[in-house]
């Protein structure tokens, strides 16, 4: 199911959503902190490649991942995004957490 179990949370046009991640460079053009949460897992892109694309543009530092995974006691995938230059590796669940704490804070 990918991420559109997240379009609840992310209904406000303030928050961008997308099954397939935008180009670096539009990301970069962006004025704000950019936190993006990426399926490491997704079936539509392959996050590693995504995240070692990002690891590689030096600009790119201002760009947040938070990875998660729906796959229980997943070590090799949490060290291989943590190889990647990942810093945020958590749980579907612990991400609806944050979403959903987010969504309360803003409303």
């Amino acid at each position: 199911m990918e991420q559109y179990e997240f379009t609840t949370f992310l209904h406000n046009q303030e928050y961008g959503f997308s099954l397939i991640p935008p180009e670096i460079d539009s990301l970069l053009q962006k004025e704000i902190p950019v936190f993006m949460i990426v399926n490491m897992h997704a079936e539509s892109f392959d996050a590693f490649s995504f995240f070692r694309n990002i690891r590689n543009v030096k600009e790119a530092q201002a760009i947040n991942i938070i990875a998660y995974t729906d796959i229980k006691h997943d070590h090799e995938g949490i060290h291989k995004a943590k190889t990647h230059g990942v810093k945020y590796v958590c749980t579907k669940e612990q991400v609806k957490e944050l979403l959903g704490h987010i969504q309360k804070v803003l409303h």
